[in-house]
């Protein structure tokens, strides 16, 4: 096996897609992920969808766990089949210039949205779903340089 593991990748994939749904929801339609703890956009739907089975769809936490599990075996499975460091680093870098412009667009769509007050629920969300460690969100303010510094920087390397 010298090549991709497709059907892990197409896992991965839809581990992504499923987290980044979970974070929409978080973002702009908290019920549907924390339910009756947040006014309902969508009538009696959002408590629906996040009391059924169908609230794995918005599930984020568990396909996180999935994608970083299957990105460690697939991303590392080459350099322990020939121990050689240049694949490590190779990789990286690729990696980095591969996803920078998808992270910096997606950094900068968010810097919009929150700069338009479409994060309605933002501070509350956050103290919810991060509890006490992110009280200083409370002064969130959009910051152009510091979305920037984030999508080039503090994304990838911390």
């Amino acid at each position: 096996m010298t090549g991709k593991i497709s059907y892990l990748d197409g896992l991965r994939g839809v581990a992504a897609i499923n987290v980044m749904i979970m974070h929409f929801f978080v973002a702009l339609a908290p019920a549907m992920v924390y339910g009756s703890q947040y006014p309902s956009h969508f009538g009696s739907l959002d408590l629906i969808f996040s009391t059924t089975p169908l609230g794995l769809i918005g599930e984020g936490n568990f396909s996180v766990c999935i994608f970083f599990v299957l990105s460690g075996y697939v991303l590392t499975q080459k350099y322990f089949k020939t121990k050689d460091n240049s694949i490590i680093i190779s990789s990286a870098v690729r990696r980095y210039l591969r996803l920078f412009i998808p992270v910096f667009a997606s950094v900068i769509l968010s810097y919009l949205l929150a700069s338009a007050g479409l994060y309605r629920y933002y501070i509350e969300t956050m103290m919810v779903s991060a509890g006490s460690n992110y009280r200083h969100y409370w002064t969130f303010a959009p910051d152009i340089l510091e979305a920037i510094k984030q999508a080039v920087w503090t994304s990838f390397f911390f």
